[in-house]
Parts: structure tokens; sequence; C-alpha cells
């Protein structure tokens, strides 16, 4: 052969086999049109001989870079982890790579990842915003250039966007049911900052909740925070201090559950018998604490799954109308209430 080996083309392949460039081709994609025997003769020749696809060729003729960015607010919780793995196989299995970076909460930081995504030229973008997000200003680059943007979990409010979203609200609902049902009145809840939606949503299940049972909502039993450690462990010192106790703690994560639980047993209380506590997002921690943890499984491979699917819809036919699709949550029902 003329060329040197790891510098051969598909026609010198075909030329090679006696077949066309064609079928060179589409047996390396593993097209089930070309027979196994041929597929995995071209294959074997192709792999001898140091034959490497030009991507930055294929992708310039097809005018995609077949990549997808993602950008999630942490890498370092359970549910994002879930979803980003859950991202990667299903954009794999559809012959994609996957960009991810994560803002850190920081919406100047968001702003850069977006303007990175950009410049890297990916086909579409994955985003769950950041706490400090406001409007979708953030991702005009996108949204101007009709460049597919599906966001998740923590979405903008504009419903002329496609999101993937979980039923907050009403899960939210039946958690706080669930405890008035068990005779808890005096329930305290520690939510997300309800400039983001999802958390407007729990706190509105939360109300609804309360008003169908005919109680009142009172400001005094409500805290937003960034449901970190830190901010997690203020908020169980000051109330588990109080000497009005709350009968049940209801936590937007199950990291502030977790403060409560810690702060609770440095103090000799005991949960659930001193007050009953509900997480939510079903960390993997949460099913191994005593008492375990009940909380609030969010589908998070299931979001990943349809978060691909619709922006490789969106990357084949950019002028599809916008959707939001709403995949329930599990109530999961353990040790820590009564």
């Amino acid at each position: 052969m003329a060329r040197h080996k790891g510098h051969i083309t598909i026609h010198d392949i075909a030329q090679s086999l006696q077949v066309s460039a064609s079928t060179v081709s589409r047996a390396l994609k593993n097209d089930k049109r070309i027979s196994e025997a041929t597929r995995k003769k071209v294959k074997q020749f192709a792999a001898e001989n140091g034959y490497r696809l030009n991507v930055v060729a294929s992708n310039l003729r097809k005018q995609r870079t077949e990549t997808i960015g993602v950008i999630v607010p942490r890498i370092d919780r359970h549910f994002l982890a879930t979803i980003i793995s859950s991202i990667e196989l299903h954009a794999h299995n559809h012959g994609y790579s996957v960009v991810i970076t994560q803002s850190r909460e920081s919406s100047d930081d968001e702003e850069k990842a977006v303007l990175t995504m950009f410049n890297q030229r990916v086909d579409g973008l994955l985003i769950s915003t950041s706490l400090e997000t406001k409007g979708e200003h953030n991702f005009d680059l996108f949204i101007k250039n009709n460049i597919p943007l599906v966001f998740f979990d923590r979405v903008p409010d504009d419903i002329n966007l496609n999101r993937v979203v979980t039923n907050d609200r009403a899960s939210s609902y039946k958690v706080t049911s669930r405890l008035l049902q068990n005779g808890h009145k005096k329930i305290y809840f520690v939510n997300g900052p309800t400039s983001i939606l999802v958390f407007r949503n729990r706190l509105k299940g939360f109300k609804e909740a309360l008003n169908d049972r005919g109680l009142e909502w009172n400001e005094q039993m409500y805290t937003e925070c960034d449901l970190t450690l830190y901010s997690g462990r203020k908020i169980a010192e000051d109330i588990l201090n109080r000497g009005d106790m709350p009968d049940a703690v209801y936590c937007s994560n199950d990291t502030t559950a977790l403060c409560f639980l810690q702060v609770a047993q440095e103090r000799g209380m005991s949960v659930p018998e001193d007050f009953s506590l509900h997480g939510f997002s079903d960390e993997p921690f949460s099913a191994v604490l005593t008492p375990k943890l009940s909380t609030v499984k969010q589908p998070g491979e299931e979001m990943g799954q349809i978060a691909v699917e619709r922006l490789l819809e969106l990357i084949d036919k950019k002028d599809l109308p916008p959707k939001t699709f709403v995949i329930p949550s599990v109530i999961k029902s353990r040790e820590s209430d009564l």
C-alpha cells in the first residue's frame, strides 16, 4: 500500500478489499445493511493498517461536532451525579460525546460556562441552573442562535423552553400531608431559595397541604438557605435550641436533614420520638443513617435519558415546539418520621 500506516483513507481500504467506499464507511459504523462478514473484514483491515477516522473533516461536512454540553450546579450531589451518568450513557448510545462542567452555584460561572460551550461548538446544551440564576439571559447565546437547549431539574419559569422536571409541588404536598396525617401540626420547613422554580414549587405544595387541612401558613416556621452542610448546621442549631420545638422538620434536601439529625443527637434528642424528620432527594447516606431517613427519591436516570432524547430530537429538527416533561418522584417512608 502506497500510504504509510496510520494515514490510510476509506478509499484505500475500499481499493484493497475491492468494495465500494460507501460499503467501507457503513461497515466502520457497524451499519446492519452490511453483512457481518464484510463488517468484520473491513474493521480488521482498518485496525491492522492504522486507519483513523478524520473526525474534524467528518464534522465539518455534517456541520456538527457530535458533542453535547452539560452544565450542572454541583457534581458532588448524588441526584445530579445520577443524571450526569444517565446523560453520558444515552448520549454515547447515540454516538455523541459529552462535555461536563459545573457552575458552583454561581450565575457568573454559569454564564462563562455557557460561553465556553458555545465556543466549543457543541451541538446542544443540557443545563440545570445555579442558585443565583434569575431568568434565562445567561443562555441568550444559544437561544438567539437557535442552538438546541434543554433545561432539567432547576429550570427557568419561561414555558417556551424545553424542560425536564419532577413533580416537586405534588411531592412536597404528599410529604406535608403525610406528616399532618401523623398528627404533626407544627412543621418547620427548611427550603432552598424560592428565586428557583423547583423550591418555589415545593413551598407551594407545602402551603397547599396546610391549607387543605385548615391550618394557617406561619412564616416563623419557614427558612430559606443554600442547603449546604454549613447553612443546615446553623439552622438546625437555631431551631433545636428554641424552647418551642416543632413537631416535625421537613427539609428540601437530605444534606440539611442530616444536619438536624446530627445536632439532635448531640443534644440528647431522639428522632422521631422528639420530632419527626423528612428529607428530599434520597442521597445514598439516607438509607444507612440511624434512624433511616424518610425522603423523596427523584427520577435521575429517567430525567437524564429524556433530556438527552429531547436534545437529540431538537438537533435533528430545531423547529420543534417547546415541551415540558414532568416525571413523578417517589416518597420513601423510612424510620425518621412517625
